[in-house]
């Protein structure tokens, strides 16, 4: 086994290398001012890769707000130094008189000084702060739901540093501040006719200083063997006397460190407008650094990074196309992942599935035939019906286009359950199925003029295709792992299809609304209506598809594949089946989003969409089919009522889901259903098993005698006896059967 892995990690180190030499077989070379330009680069994603593999091995938590975390603290810095905070405090606290304008060298320098110091404390303060008011809470949990609560926080400090920030910076006394936060100290480097200014040259350096000291903090420090010790066995270690919450938050304030450095010195390059450019795709490649390193080797992962920037510059010059980048890191990734052999140790591949999903127990037999029951069933159904229905013709146009938006939102949700609640493949990248369906609507019906009757179909089948190649390595990829392999796919396949240099340029640039029976679709209303129906048809087909074997077995093999596997189910046929019907739906809603959009934009099928989706569905609940379809009414809701708060809230509500309520709205909607289903059972007198198993208050031992019999007790059909006799054979005194 030694000698495996030996040879494993000689393969995995050369394919590194791979990155490196790659760049020298491009068409146009790679001058050395570019190699070092991916050098400085490789060096701030070392930085924040460096925390990630730090908060993975303490944690089991990839943290998608580790980017973000070093963005705050660059923010902090760039007000500090622009609008003069240090200058002015003084001022206004000790009365120095100490102009702005002409303020001496040494106040210069030292405000510089401070802000850097306020920026790095700033993001190790955050950090601090989200490990133990959020992640410290999941400990006990799988590690995919401490991971999913990063990327709410992802998009809760995105909306803060993207959003926020910038517009009171537009409405503030100090708009007319420049961008730029260049050191008051000058120094310099050139390299083949380039200047790397000191920024430049304190990245690299800061860099290779961070590798050297914490791999010499891992292996020499008590503190540092404490966190191998507790990332190997929590347990163990802790029976050994370390207190792993302790390290763990050592760790968590490194990581935000680390972060800080790398935030802070992009700003001193990039000015203040650095920290409202880093969006969800900017984590690719730092996750797949991660990957590469197998989430726990330091030196590997930081050379993946290293050597990805490498490429990412190499491919500039050469090809002047970023977005081909973006293909090559999910196929590069694809390759290690395949290449390397299963993860052990720390690494967690299968159990990272959301087993946070929890099923909606049904209305009890007992109080079916009930009228009261009845009544209500009827009417909460005619309820959802009449908002639906009447729901375009009490809001504007503009907020009926939202509302199509919301319900192809709620179809890339249904598929997001099929996948990932019944599944266990966690897929953080299911809007590129719907990029898929958008491609094949432009192409055939936009092109070639294909009636959309048959643009659907031919959509799905793509999809369902496109999504079970995509499958073939989650048979042997799980996990985080797939996680972070299904969002580089998502970052590719935008760049790839909807490009105006690949597939793109094959598509046309409008898309005219059909026209079915008769009936145009150009207006909202009617388009509205349209993607609803279909939308009632999809979820029929997901109800019936729950009921169905193949549910069956998904769920069996999510909760053990080991055991489902022993009692003879294919899981590689069911995994592959689930694949198919999930990126058939995804592209259904992704072709009728391109009708409804009237076009493609690579913008439309971003990462951003997918794990907004996510979110969504977590939201939701991921355990019920009423899950995404909730997911989708809350946004809905909330678009409607506080538009301009949907980003913060939606995280904040993830957050909240998660601390309280894992099954999400599911299990508060459908927990108030069985409190008030129990209060109908107390008046009637009906003792409820179901109702009452799980401690709730019920009747007493002596009140079961007076209660009501149940008059015809439903069996279902598979444990029915036909009306045949039951026939039990004659057991001798020896224990054996009757000669």
């Amino acid at each position: 086994m030694a000698r495996l892995l030996a040879s494993s990690s000689s393969i995995t180190w050369g394919l590194v290398a791979l990155l490196f030499l790659a760049v020298l077989a491009f068409p146009d070379g790679m001058p050395a001012h570019q190699y070092a330009s991916g050098l400085v680069f490789g060096a701030r994603s070392a930085l924040v890769v460096t925390g990630l593999v730090l908060i993975y091995r303490s944690s089991r938590v990839i943290n998608f707000a580790q980017l973000q975390i070093g963005i705050f603290g660059g923010l902090a810095f760039f007000l500090f130094v622009q609008f003069h905070l240090v200058l002015r405090g003084l001022d206004s606290v000790c009365g120095c008189t100490l102009p702005v304008a002409a303020a001496p060298g040494w106040a210069v320098h030292l405000e510089y000084g401070l802000a850097v110091l306020a920026g790095l404390l700033a993001s190790t303060l955050l950090s601090l702060v989200v490990y133990l008011l959020v992640i410290r809470r999941f400990r006990a949990a799988p590690p995919l739901v401490g991971t999913v609560a990063t990327i709410a926080l992802t998009a809760l400090l995105g909306f803060f540093t993207a959003v926020q920030v910038p517009a009171w910076m537009r409405g503030s006394q100090f708009r007319g501040v420049g961008g730029t936060v260049p050191p008051p100290v000058e120094g310099s480097v050139t390299v083949d006719g380039q200047v790397f200014n000191l920024p430049e040259i304190v990245t690299v350096i800061a860099a290779v200083v961070a590798v050297f000291l914490l791999t010499a903090f891992l292996r020499r420090s008590r503190t540092g063997v404490a966190v191998r010790a507790a990332a190997e066995n929590d347990e163990r270690a802790a029976m050994l006397g370390v207190n792993s919450a302790r390290v763990t938050a050592i760790v968590w304030s490194q990581a935000g460190l680390l972060a800080g450095v790398a935030g802070v010195l992009v700003v001193m390059t990039e000015g203040g407008t650095a920290t409202s450019a880093a969006g969800p795709q900017s984590l690719v490649p730092l996750l797949a650094a991660l990957v590469i390193g197998r989430m726990v080797d330091l030196r590997l992962a930081v050379a993946a990074a290293v050597g990805l920037a490498v490429l990412h510059q190499g491919f500039l010059w050469s090809f002047e196309d970023p977005g081909l980048v973006t293909v090559l890191i999910f196929v590069i990734v694809l390759i290690f992942l395949l290449l390397s052999p299963q993860a052990t140790g720390r690494v967690d591949v299968t159990g990272g599935s959301w087993r946070a999903a929890r099923e909606v127990r049904p209305i009890p037999t007992e109080l079916r035939g009930l009228a009261e029951v009845a009544a209500l069933r009827r009417r909460v159904t005619i309820g959802v019906a009449v908002v639906l229905l009447a729901f375009p013709f009490v809001v504007p146009t503009a907020d009926v286009a939202l509302g199509v938006s919301l319900l192809v939102f709620a179809m890339v949700g249904l598929s997001l359950l099929v996948l990932t609640g019944w599944a266990g493949l966690v897929s953080l990248g299911q809007f590129a199925f719907a990029a898929v369906g958008g491609f094949v609507a432009v192409l055939l019906s936009g092109r070639y003029g294909v009636p959309f009757l048959l643009t659907l179909p031919v959509a799905a089948i793509a999809g369902a295709l496109t999504s079970v190649i995509v499958g073939l390595p989650a048979l042997r990829i799980r996990g985080l792992y797939l996680a972070v392999t299904t969002l580089a796919f998502a970052a590719a396949s935008t760049n790839l299809l909807l490009s105006q240099r690949y597939a793109g340029r094959f598509l046309t640039a409008t898309l005219d609304r059909p026209n079915l029976f008769g009936f145009s679709t150009e207006d909202e209303r009617a388009f509205y209506f349209l993607t609803l129906a279909v939308l009632v048809l999809v979820t029929l087909a997901v109800v019936g598809m729950r009921r169905s074997r193949t549910a069956r077995v998904l769920i069996a093999s999510r909760d053990n594949d080991r055991a489902a596997q022993a009692f003879g189910v294919n899981i590689v046929r069911a995994r592959l089946q689930v694949f198919a019907v999930s990126g058939a739906i995804a592209s259904v809603a992704g072709a009728l989003f391109a009708f409804q959009q009237q076009g493609v934009a690579a913008g439309d099928y971003g990462v951003d969409k997918s794990l907004t989706v996510f979110l969504m569905v977590v939201i939701g609940g991921l355990g019920s089919i009423a899950g995404p379809l909730l997911g989708a009414g809350f946004l809905a809701l909330l678009s409607l009522t506080f538009p301009g708060a949907v980003t913060w809230v939606s995280a904040l509500m993830v957050i909240g889901v998660l601390l309280i309520a894992q099954g999400g709205l599911t299990q508060l909607v459908f927990g108030a259903r069985d409190a008030l289903l129990r209060r109908i059972a107390l008046r009637h007198r009906i003792h409820v098993p179901s109702l009452v198993a799980d401690g709730k208050p019920g009747f007493t031992g002596d009140e079961r005698a007076t209660l009501r019999p149940l008059q015809d007790p439903y069996v279902p059909r598979r444990y029915r006896l036909h009306r045949k006799p039951l026939v039990v054979p004659a057991v001798a005194s020896t224990g054996r059967g009757a000669s």
